[in-house]
């Protein structure tokens, strides 16, 4: 998916053995790739879809919202 829209992963950020129930807040991965795009050290993130970015609906919006903020989510 990244190289077919001309992307290039830079940093793989993975939470490792979390459940899908824990909260935005206690997610230390998702933070630090959502502290890289605030930084503009990447463009974006790539996940294969939004559930697996976050489970709940706010802390997607909240996720996408930040990446707005800095022009990095493109379609």
């Amino acid at each position: 998916m990244t190289r077919e829209h001309g992307h290039k992963l830079t940093k793989l950020f993975v939470e490792k053995a979390q459940s899908g129930t824990i909260a935005g807040d206690e997610r230390p991965e998702l933070a630090g790739a959502l502290l890289w795009v605030e930084e503009k050290k990447v463009h974006g993130i790539v996940a294969p879809n939004l559930d697996r970015l976050a489970r709940e609906l706010l802390v997607q919006e909240a996720a996408l919202a930040q990446c707005w903020s800095t022009a990095a989510v493109r379609s």
